[in-house]
């Protein structure tokens, strides 16, 4: 069953109507504006210890900027958004002590943005943006590892995360001799 989109109104009544929180927003609002607000709602009940609630908040966080990519200013900021709910998601699940959870969330955004950066059917501004996103759902599977010991979906995503090929592969199919070569950071074991 396909998932319905959820709408900004939607999202934008969970952030103004929570009891820790009023807003006062008139008008339309973007997807930028709605994201920052119900992250820092969240961010609020983490840090309040409001763990269950948290975790709703930084869900609907993730759906907006998943469903609303497109509409965000620049991709990068929109590919950023979708990382940061998830990683944030995946500390809440962590603070819940549901380990296994937070590990999952962890690949499974690691999986969403190196997929996305090998799409060769996507733009090649988004599949740029995606790469550069790679170091840092990377760079937290590894201090998760570091943190909370192995899983088998970690050592599979830590083993098989090299976007050099996919970088060269981007670059030689359009051309780009210009490419930020930092972005061709190696993620993994050299292979």
């Amino acid at each position: 069953m396909p998932q319905k989109k959820p709408t900004l109104t939607t999202l934008m009544n969970l952030a103004v109507n929570d009891s820790d929180y009023e807003y006062a927003i008139t008008g339309s609002v973007s997807c930028e504006c709605a994201w920052h607000l119900i992250m820092q709602q969240g961010n609020s009940h983490f840090e309040h210890g409001r763990y269950l609630r948290a975790h709703s908040v930084y869900s609907d966080a993730l759906a907006l900027a998943h469903a609303h990519l497109s509409e965000w200013q620049s991709v990068e900021d929109g590919l950023k958004a979708v990382v940061v709910s998830a990683l944030n998601l995946a500390a809440t699940e962590v603070a819940l002590d549901d380990i296994h959870a937070g590990a999952a969330q962890l690949c499974q955004a690691h999986a969403w943005v190196l997929g996305m950066g090998r799409n060769t059917q996507l733009p090649l501004e988004i599949r740029r943006a995606a790469l550069q996103s790679v170091n840092r759902t990377f760079v937290e599977l590894k201090r998760f590892q570091m943190s909370h010991g192995d899983f088998p979906e970690l050592i599979y995503w830590l083993e098989n995360s090299c976007v050099c090929s996919a970088l060269a592969q981007c670059q030689g199919r359009h051309g780009d001799a210009t490419y930020d070569q930092t972005a061709q950071v190696h993620l993994g074991t050299l292979h």
